[in-house]
C-alpha cells in the first residue's frame, strides 16, 4: 500500500511541476485563465499536504496508575524521555523542511498561500503539543526531574 502512496505522490508533484513549469508561462496573457490554473496547483499542493504531509507525534499510553506511580516508574520515565527526544526530532525536522520551503512570488495568493500552510503546519505539531496526553507526560518528567 505504501508503495502505491509513494507513486501517487510522485505523479502529483510531477502534474504540478509541468503545470508550473510548462502551462502557466503560456498563460501569462491570459490572466484570468492563469489565476484558475494557480488555484487548482494551490489546491493540488493543500490535498498532497493533507495527505502526505501530516506532522504527527507519537504519544505512547499510560499505565492506569496514580501520578506518584507514574513518576517512580523508572522503565515507564526512560521510555517517556526517549518519546520526547523523538518529538525534539520531529520538529527539527519539521522547522527546518518549513525554512527550506520557498514561497509562490508570482502572485500575491502564493505569498498568502504559503504562509497559510506553513502556518497550519505549525498549528498541527502545536495542536498535538497542547494534547491533554502530552501536557500529562510533560508534567510526570518535570515532577520526575524536581525528584531527582
Amino acid at each position: 500500500m505504501e508503495k502505491k502512496e509513494d507513486e501517487m505522490k510522485v505523479m502529483l508533484d510531477d502534474l504540478t511541476d509541468i503545470i508550473k513549469k510548462v502551462y502557466l508561462p503560456l498563460m501569462d496573457s491570459r490572466p484570468d485563465q492563469r489565476l484558475h490554473m494557480d488555484q487548482f496547483v494551490r489546491g493540488v499542493y493543500n490535498s498532497m499536504e493533507q495527505a502526505y504531509g501530516n506532522i504527527t507525534i507519537e504519544v505512547p499510553e499510560l499505565p492506569d496508575k496514580s501520578n506518584e506511580e507514574l513518576q517512580n516508574d523508572k522503565v515507564l520515565i526512560a521510555k517517556l524521555i526517549n518519546t520526547v527526544e523523538q518529538w525534539t526530532v520531529t520538529i527539527k525536522e519539521t522547522v527546518d523542511r518549513e525554512n527550506q520551503r520557498q514561497p509562490d512570488k508570482t502572485s500575491a495568493s502564493g505569498q498568502t498561500e504559503y504562509w497559510r500552510q506553513r502556518g497550519a503546519t505549525f498549528n498541527t505539531l502545536y495542536q498535538q503539543l497542547n494534547m491533554p496526553q502530552v501536557k500529562k507526560i510533560r508534567q510526570i518528567l518535570s515532577n520526575n526531574q524536581e525528584q531527582g
